[in-house]
């Protein structure tokens, strides 16, 4: 019996242990986010309160530090799907014509979203890039604050439909935790909700919208995250 068939096995089998992340792949990752999101709202020229003539009147959330967390799995070395779950303290900022300016105390912006994201690299690559994409839900928290009239004005709690597109880049200097650097745009379409803060300020007068220049809230995240990978 030859030794050369036996010794190729050890050295093999050597090799396949001594390959880093390829014993005991970890495709599972959980991170917390820490961050700042610059926010967008509505406005529009064709608000008319109880049949008065049209004004202006523009509606946002105040861009602030946001929040979150993400539980994703790789289903190949380099696709990921996740949960995401982020959450924005913010106020709701009010312009009236030229003289009516109000915030809006306690309002919480949340995304809800399920994402997939391509990765650079392979599962033990020390640096990764990555692109996501999603889609869910932002939810907007009830709002009070003072009207045009000096009377109690509120908007109600909506939660709708949105997208998420985001670009970063990972870390991995252990091989259980790591570190992320991204940005992520989130378009949220209002549709009724966009009428609705713009007549806010006026309640409890009539009020009628007949345009307004768009529909979408947006967000754009800017945050770091640290990873736990398991």
């Amino acid at each position: 019996m030859t030794k050369g068939p036996i010794v190729s096995s050890l050295l093999l089998a050597a090799a396949v242990v001594a390959t880093p992340g390829r014993a005991e792949e970890r495709r599972t990752e959980a991170s917390l986010h820490l961050g700042y999101t610059g926010s967008s709202g509505i406005d529009s020229d064709e608000v008319a309160p109880s049949g008065q003539a049209p004004t202006f009147v523009e509606v946002r959330p105040k861009s602030s530090f946001s929040w979150g967390l993400d539980v994703g799995y790789f289903v190949t070395d380099r696709i990921q799907v996740a949960a995401l779950a982020t959450s924005q303290k913010s106020q709701l900022q009010y312009t009236v014509g030229e003289t009516f300016k109000q915030r809006g105390e306690g309002l919480d912006v949340q995304n809800f979203m399920g994402t997939a994201a391509y990765h650079t690299g392979d599962l033990d690559s020390l640096l990764r890039f990555y692109a996501l994409a999603g889609l869910g839900v932002t939810r907007y928290g009830e709002v009070s604050f003072e009207g045009t009239g000096g009377q109690l004005a509120q908007t109600s709690g909506r939660t709708r439909f949105a997208t998420t597109w985001g670009l970063g880049v990972k870390g991995y200097e252990h091989e259980r935790f790591g570190w992320k650097l991204g940005l992520r745009w989130t378009p949220t379409n209002l549709g009724e909700t966009s009428d609705e803060w713009a007549c806010a300020p006026f309640l409890p007068l009539a009020c009628s919208v007949t345009g307004t220049n768009t529909h979408y809230a947006q967000q754009y995240e800017v945050a770091a995250a640290f990873i736990v990978r398991f």
